[in-house]
């Protein structure tokens, strides 16, 4: 899955997902930009997609590595 694959399926559907029993949120409230947040509260926004997933940590690791295993592993769950 490359870069352009992953922004689409962020902007279609906005995902909410869990992964090691933590969830998870993103979504793209303006053109351009990308908010995410978390089930402990935190909330970030972003000014760019390659700035989210260069920067938005999940399960310790950027976006950008977790993102095309988050969409095709049986075993991250989407919600």
């Amino acid at each position: 899955m490359n870069r352009n694959d992953i922004e689409l399926f962020i902007l279609t559907n906005e995902p909410v997902f869990a992964l090691d029993g933590k969830e998870y949120s993103v979504c793209c409230p303006e053109a351009g930009s990308f908010s995410t947040w978390d089930s402990d509260g935190n909330t970030q926004d972003y000014p760019s997609f390659d700035a989210l997933l260069d920067e938005w940590f999940v399960g310790g690791k950027p976006f950008r590595e977790v993102a095309p295993t988050l969409m095709k592993n049986s075993s991250y769950s989407l919600l």
